[in-house]
């Protein structure tokens, strides 16, 4: 998990959408670095309590690659070039892909 706190004008000029820094947008840090600890615990808790299964099914709402092209990479090598379709019962990733 990461968290832009800081955000140069170099790094968001290179993306599109540019990312957003939390820092800028909400004051004081300390207090959203600890509602995203309490947040992550609850999620471990989750996971411990029951599993993969929830966060398959909560999948679809946050995954920002469905649909798009993707590629599977290993150092400069491509593996596998195709289409995201979210994740499968035990969290592996699916990719369209001709063959």
């Amino acid at each position: 998990m990461g968290l832009n706190l800081f955000v140069s004008a170099a790094t968001a000029a290179q993306r599109t959408p540019p990312p957003a820094g939390l820092f800028d947008a909400i004051q004081p840090v300390a207090e959203v670095l600890a509602a995203c600890a309490d947040a992550l615990l609850e999620g471990v808790d989750l996971f411990e309590a029951q599993g993969l299964a929830p966060f398959v099914r909560a999948w679809p709402a946050w995954d920002a690659w469905h649909g798009e092209a993707v590629q599977v990479l290993e150092g400069d090598r491509t593996l596998l070039t195709g289409i995201a379709r979210g994740i499968d019962e035990d969290g592996a990733l699916c990719i369209e892909h001709a063959g």
